[in-house]
């Protein structure tokens, strides 16, 4: 699909496997700023088919716009209204709720978008269980990414799991993107919330059950609720497969494994010295990101089959 986007560019290419990392290299905004970045540190240049390595250039590519040039991180999936391609997405998928408040397309702060499973909190975990002490170089306040970028090929039992390549490979495509009203997507992440783990199944799960009464939460439930439940799961944010049942307008969150309610973070609660428990939170790893993956891919296609269709009209 060709798409010609507002701020100026043209990509020849879209489809559901699209990664919105590349746009920093084509928006106006950041272009120059990036080439200037991979000059310095050409480590860092996002380079095809290498996808667990891209994320985490985009990340510290992010970190040095942040401190280096004292510019707003490319947030791709346009949570911070600077992804123009992300903007183009949402207003022809979801025109009305893009447009509910026209402030938006200005920089408002009524809706904006959201990456609904995180690859870093899955990633950092993955490490976490294979490499038991990872996790002190990476956990806390700041992340190193950097340490994770330097030091890749010394934990080739996460990072050449095929499974563990595709959900880096999707992650910053369309079936993992949404809409949300603004705030909800840093309010779920935030500790008070940490029930989600930044995951799109408890997200859905608690605000289905109302578990907290915070005004974004509230705010988000009444902007899901709002247009009948079903048609909302089902139609307007193609989230089917995030269902497991549907009777009437009762709809039962699919959860990525069984045990996901009470276990967040795989393998939090657990002895990673034990064999038996470290094998029980590999095969829970295993079934959640597969289980992510498929719910990305199948969502995605229905989206594009929904864009192919609106962009032709």
């Amino acid at each position: 699909m060709r798409l010609k986007i507002n701020d100026g560019y043209i990509i020849e290419d879209f489809n559901q496997d699209y990664d919105f990392k590349k746009c920093i290299m084509l928006e106006s905004k950041y272009k120059n700023e990036y080439q200037e970045i991979i000059k310095k540190y050409p480590e860092l240049e996002y380079k095809e088919n290498d996808h667990i390595k891209n994320f985490l250039r985009y990340r510290l590519v992010n970190e040095i716009l942040e401190k280096e040039y004292k510019f707003k991180v490319f947030d791709c999936d346009n949570s911070n209204g600077r992804c123009a391609l992300s903007q183009h997405i949402y207003n022809n998928l979801w025109h009305d709720d893009w447009n509910a408040n026209t402030k938006i397309l200005y920089g408002g702060d009524k809706y904006s978008g959201d990456t609904m499973n995180s690859f870093w909190t899955t990633y950092k975990t993955a490490l976490q269980i294979y490499y038991n002490e990872f996790g002190n170089k990476v956990g806390g306040k700041e992340p190193n990414i950097r340490y994770a970028l330097d030091n890749y090929d010394n934990f080739p039992e996460v990072n050449e799991k095929d499974y563990i390549k595709n959900f880096a490979k999707l992650t910053h495509t369309i079936g993992n993107f949404t809409l949300i009203p603004k705030g909800f997507n840093g309010n779920r992440g935030f500790t008070k919330f940490n029930d989600t783990g930044d995951y799109w199944d408890l997200t859905l799960y608690y605000l289905k059950h109302k578990k907290y009464d915070d005004e974004i939460w509230q705010e988000t439930y009444k902007f899901y609720t709002d247009r009948k439940i079903k048609k909302y799961f089902l139609e307007d944010y193609f989230l089917e497969d995030y269902i497991d049942e549907q009777v009437l307008n009762d709809l039962t969150i699919k959860l990525f494994f069984k045990n996901h309610l009470n276990e967040v973070l795989i393998g939090q609660n657990i002895d990673l010295a034990d064999d038996h428990q470290k094998a029980v939170a590999i095969d829970n790893l295993k079934t959640c990101v597969n289980t992510i993956n498929d719910c990305i891919e199948k969502r995605g296609k229905k989206m594009m089959d929904n864009l192919s269709v609106k962009l032709m009209n």
